[in-house]
């Protein structure tokens, strides 16, 4: 699913932001607004607590009921981090075993490619074939990487920069 939403001019810093009299919160959502426009305000392998609790319930035969039991001693957050952090260094393992550079995320200035799109936050069980058929409308595709519970990144290369375009 893709949400659009249409655009609006972009004001300069806001006036009301330096003014003593403003409020924490008016001052935290400027300096937001004004990070929001930066070209590297994003984490490439953040998985969402929904998924990686439906990843763990898929891997332990559980509900994702149980694994997000709130009486169940400890923090929810304690409790699903450690599954998290196993499923960023194998998505991690694999982007690197598919010769993916990892460097090249952290990056900012860096050009980005022409070819290549990432696409985020899939459901848990997403499957290369599902994303594939997805893209191949597009035509000339070349790799669809996916990692193999389908929970982070897919990374999907074109062979024509004009078919990745219009994928994006």
């Amino acid at each position: 699913m893709l949400h659009v939403l249409p655009s609006t001019i972009r004001k300069e810093a806001s006036e009301d932001a330096d003014t003593p009299s403003s409020s924490y919160k008016k001052k935290a959502a400027s300096k937001d607004k004004a990070s929001s426009s930066s070209s590297h305000n994003w984490n490439t392998l953040f998985m969402g607590p929904n998924a990686v609790a439906k990843d763990i319930s898929q891997k332990y035969i559980a509900t994702k009921s149980q694994v997000l039991d709130h009486e169940t001693t400890g923090s929810v957050a304690v409790r699903v981090a450690p599954g998290e952090t196993k499923l960023v260094q194998e998505v991690q393992h694999f982007l690197l075993h598919n010769g993916v550079s990892l460097d090249s995320f952290s990056q900012a200035t860096a050009e980005r490619s022409k070819t290549v799109i990432m696409a985020k936050n899939l459901p848990a069980g997403t499957l290369a074939a599902e994303m594939r058929e997805t893209f191949n409308h597009f035509r000339s595709l070349g790799q669809v990487l996916l990692p193999k519970r389908g929970v982070a990144a897919i990374i999907v290369e074109f062979l024509e920069p004009l078919e990745a375009h219009r994928a994006f």
